[in-house]
C-alpha cells in the first residue's frame, strides 16, 4: 500500500453482482490512491439476484487486509443517493473512480473513468459464471458451484461413481458420512436415534465446506432424505424417541437444494457391506426399495435423472448429462 496517497477521500461503488477480478483490481487500485477510499454497494430490496449481505462478505472478505477502504451499503431506490453516500462519508469527497458506461455516484468533484481490466461485465458472467470462472475471486465463487446429488438404492455404485465424476471434473466428493458413523458404532444394528441426527447435520456441514472449494461442480453422495429412508425403513429399535429424522419437511430444509440428482438404479451386482446386519440381496426387496426411494423424492418435489446399466454405462451417462445441462 502507498504511504504517500494522491487524494484523501475516494469513493467507488455498484452492485458487485457478482464481484469480478476486474471489481477488485479497480478497488486495490482506489485503495492506493486514497487515504481512505468507500466501496459503496448497491442493493435492491426486489430485484436483487444475490443477497447484499452475501456481497458484504465477498467485498470485505477481500479487502478487509486494507485498513483504508471502508464499506457503505446504500439502497438503489433511494431517490437522493448521492445526499445519502455524502452524509454516510461527511467527509470532503476528493475523487469517485466510474466505469466509463456508468454515471458516476458522486457529481461536482474529479471523476476517473475505470477500464475494465477483464473482457467482460459482470452481466456476461452472471449469465454463464462456469465459463468465466477465472475472473471469480474464490470466496465468490462458492456461490455459483454446482450441486450434483447422487442418490439410490444401497450397493448401486453412489460412492464409486461420485468419487469417479469428482476426479474427473477436478473437483471436490462430500462422502456418504453415515458410513463414518455407522463404523464407529460397530455396525447399524448398533445405533440410536441422535447417530442419525449427527449423520444429517454433519454432512449439510461437508457440503458448505466443500462448497469453499470446489472448482464448479460438486459432487454428493446421498443427503438428508436418504438418512430420513433408512432410519424408518430398517427395522432398529429406537425406544420410541422423538427426532428430527420424524419430520419430512425438517428433511427437506436441511437437505436443501441442488442443481442436479441423479438416481442410481438398482440394477448393478449387489455387494454385501460388513456394516449391513442383513443382506439385502433379494431382488424383489431392492425393487421394493428402489420404489419407495423414488416415492420419497418424488413426495417432496425433487426431480431426477436416472442413471442404469453397468459402472462403465453409468458414468457415460452421468458425464453427459452434466455436460449437457451446465454446458461443459
Amino acid at each position: 500500500m502507498s504511504e504517500n496517497y494522491i487524494y484523501d477521500v475516494g469513493v467507488i461503488g455498484t452492485f458487485y453482482d457478482p464481484l469480478h477480478i476486474g471489481h477488485l483490481n479497480s478497488i486495490y487500485d482506489g485503495a492506493n490512491e486514497c487515504k481512505e477510499l468507500y466501496v459503496v454497494l448497491f442493493y435492491s430490496e426486489t430485484n436483487d439476484s444475490i443477497n447484499y449481505k452475501v456481497r458484504y462478505q465477498w467485498i470485505y472478505n477481500l479487502t478487509n487486509h486494507f485498513d483504508n477502504i471502508k464499506i457503505i451499503l446504500c439502497n438503489s431506490n433511494n431517490e437522493n443517493i448521492e445526499g445519502y453516500i455524502k452524509k454516510e462519508i461527511n467527509k470532503k469527497i476528493d475523487v469517485c473512480y466510474c466505469q466509463k458506461e456508468h454515471n458516476p455516484i458522486i457529481s461536482n468533484t474529479k471523476i476517473i473513468n475505470i477500464e475494465n481490466s477483464i473482457p467482460y461485465t459482470s452481466e456476461e458472467i452472471k449469465k454463464n459464471p462456469l465459463k468465466h470462472w477465472e475472473y471469480l475471486p474464490i470466496p465468490v465463487k462458492a456461490q455459483y458451484v454446482k450441486k450434483i446429488l447422487i442418490i439410490g438404492n444401497e450397493s448401486t455404485g453412489k460412492s464409486v461413481i461420485s468419487k469417479s465424476l469428482a476426479n474427473l471434473y477436478n473437483t471436490e466428493c462430500v462422502e456418504e458420512y453415515s458410513r463414518y458413523i455407522c463404523s464407529a458404532c460397530g455396525g447399524e444394528n448398533y445405533m440410536v436415534s441422535e447417530d442419525f441426527e449427527e449423520i444429517v447435520y454433519q454432512h449439510k456441514l461437508n457440503i458448505i465446506n466443500a462448497t469453499k472449494t470446489a472448482n464448479k461442480l460438486l459432487f454428493i453422495d446421498t443427503d438428508a432424505f436418504m438418512s430420513y429412508y433408512y432410519r424408518n425403513q430398517c427395522d432398529l429399535d429406537f425406544e420410541n424417541k422423538e427426532s428430527i429424522l420424524d419430520d419430512e419437511e425438517i428433511i427437506r430444509k436441511i437437505s436443501g437444494e441442488y442443481d442436479l440428482v441423479l438416481f442410481m438404479e438398482s440394477d448393478v451386482p449387489y455387494v454385501q457391506d460388513d456394516l449391513r446386519i442383513v443382506e439385502r440381496n433379494d431382488e424383489e426387496q431392492r425393487e421394493s426399495c428402489t420404489k419407495k426411494i423414488k416415492e420419497l423424492y418424488c413426495r417432496n418435489g425433487i426431480k431426477y435423472e436416472i442413471i442404469s446399466g453397468n459402472y462403465y454405462q453409468r458414468l457415460k451417462k452421468a458425464q453427459k448429462i452434466i455436460n449437457k445441462k451446465f454446458d461443459l
